[in-house]
């Protein structure tokens, strides 16, 4: 393997590596807690604080007391703790990595293929942060008869226009 500023040669192609010298980890480590606190532990902290209101807000007894008053709460509660547990799912392996990677990276001494399986383990969780924006809508999509009922009514709507055209 040939290195060259950041770059080198394997099986016959350049790759890419760390954009940052490893003399600079020990500086990347606070900037990157710094990130994990303010990208993923505040914001997890606020959406709970307010999912677990809503959900505490939802499960009381004082509201009206008809089954399908209650099946609403009971599926809008649901809801908050799905959407809570696809957020932690989504970004908790990113930032648990990426903190590990940042600390075995800046710790001196450490060997290249424990480096190199940290760094792996951290790139294979960077789609799961990536995916909780396409979570969401399917969630919402799988667990609300209005979502999914609308796609088909569009359906039944352009097959009926497309077969009063036709004749």
């Amino acid at each position: 393997m040939e290195w060259d500023n950041g770059t080198g040669i394997q099986r016959n192609r350049t790759v890419c590596y760390d954009l940052s010298p490893p003399a600079l980890a020990t500086h990347y480590m606070p900037y990157g807690m710094a990130l994990t606190v303010i990208g993923f532990l505040l914001p997890f902290a606020a959406l709970l604080a307010c999912y677990c209101l809503l959900a505490c807000r939802l499960c009381r007894q004082d509201g009206p007391a008809e089954p399908v008053a209650q099946e609403r709460r009971g599926k809008a509660a649901r809801m908050a703790v799905v959407v809570a547990a696809a957020f932690a799912i989504s970004f908790l392996p990113f930032h648990i990595t990426k903190t590990a990677y940042l600390a075995v990276r800046s710790t001196p001494g450490v060997p290249c293929t424990v480096l190199e399986a940290f760094a792996a383990a951290y790139k294979g969780t960077r789609p799961f942060a990536s995916a909780n924006s396409v979570l969401d809508p399917i969630l919402f999509y799988f667990t609300q008869k209005k979502f999914r009922r609308r796609p088909h009514e569009l359906l039944q709507k352009l097959t009926a226009k497309w077969q009063r055209q036709g004749r």
